[in-house]
């Protein structure tokens, strides 16, 4: 039976990001198209509740983009873990999506903008076979680090909410391939000396 820290697959870890990427351009475009369908059938039955329309749109959206998210993350990180190989995908993704969902959500209730990329980057940090801890641990500490200065408001426009839901995944991407190569840098000269 193999482990979480077998050594990666044949495929690359980019390429295997690169998939995650894609993906996540997809779910954003259902996502919205959720999200939409979910306000307008609130909007529809405040109005014919004689409620505020406009708020009662607005506290759905809100309440179903954390569902929606949340669900996100998880398929997102599923992707991944079966992009990188197929054996053990279930119980990797299970790692990696309450890893992921736990940071991003402390993140969001912090206030950051950071959550959603930093809970990616720690699911596909994990899922993503590695020899050792410390190679997943290179590959999700500086998308941590920068989620911790990433801006925040408690209130964003919808421009911001956006601009969130589309950078985070290549931005987590990013992060992780580079903490891979990193890594991937270190252990050779390691192993020449």
């Amino acid at each position: 039976m193999r482990s979480l820290f077998d050594s990666p697959p044949v495929r690359s870890v980019g390429r295997t990001l690169l998939v995650g990427v894609v993906w996540s351009i997809v779910i954003v475009l259902v996502s919205a198209a959720l999200l939409g369908v979910v306000s307008l059938i609130a909007g529809g039955v405040a109005l014919l509740t004689s409620g505020p329309a406009v708020e009662t749109m607005a506290n759905a959206a809100r309440t179903a983009a954390w569902v929606i998210g949340s669900l996100d993350v998880v398929v997102l990180v599923w992707v991944v873990a079966y992009a990188s190989t197929g054996w053990g995908s279930r119980r990797r993704t299970l790692l990696g999506a309450a890893a992921g969902l736990g940071i991003a959500i402390g993140y969001l209730l912090l206030g950051s903008f950071g959550g959603p990329m930093a809970g990616l980057a720690i699911g596909w940090g994990v899922v993503i076979p590695a020899e050792r801890p410390g190679r997943v641990a290179a590959r999700v500490i500086p998308a941590v680090i920068a989620a911790v200065f990433a801006p925040g408001s408690a209130s964003p426009g919808p421009g911001v909410i956006v601009a969130t839901a589309v950078l985070s995944a290549p931005i987590a991407a990013l992060f992780v391939y580079l903490g891979d190569a990193v890594w991937s840098l270190v252990a050779r000269r390691l192993q020449a000396d």
